[in-house]
């Protein structure tokens, strides 16, 4: 990875790596992902297909997701699950929950999904943005674009 990338920033993306990026503009920026995986999925209720694109750098704890819009693959989900991942000069993957909500309720967090009593997912519908926590503790952030309407100030 040729640059330091760290804050995540919802509904923006990812230090300098954007949402709305192509795939060469993220490859400039990060280098060659470490496992490119394709797909395509049927739109329920449309006759429609979208073409997607995984990539994961493994040492960097990333994955992100491409989508082709208008013949361009370009990136609208970032995942992270390392420990140098921060928000507001905090890091957050490791905390509990209890350690987290003060630091992420600006963040609109109106639903709460569980799944067991081992995984709970706190999400955003507001700033599609969701926590992943596993017995209690934080493992993965994973965020996509907010529109243009949503004050992210």
């Amino acid at each position: 990875m040729k640059e330091n990338i760290n804050p995540i920033k919802p509904g923006h993306g990812l230090g300098t790596i954007l949402f709305g990026m192509t795939i060469a503009q993220v490859e400039e920026i990060l280098g060659k992902p470490d496992e490119v995986d394709k797909g395509e999925f049927d739109v329920p209720n449309e006759d429609e297909e979208i073409f997607m694109q995984t990539w994961h750098y493994d040492e960097a704890e990333l994955s992100m997701e491409f989508e082709l819009i208008e013949g361009q693959f370009r990136l609208v989900i970032l995942s992270v699950t390392g420990e140098q991942y921060i928000y507001k000069d905090q890091k957050l993957i490791g905390k509990t929950l209890k350690e987290l909500k003060p630091l992420i309720e600006d963040l609109y967090l109106d639903k709460d999904d569980s799944d067991g009593d081992e995984v709970v997912v706190l999400f955003s519908d507001l700033l599609n943005i969701s926590f992943w926590f596993e017995d209690d503790v934080l493992n993965e952030v994973q965020w996509s674009q907010v529109l243009a309407d949503v004050d992210m100030n």
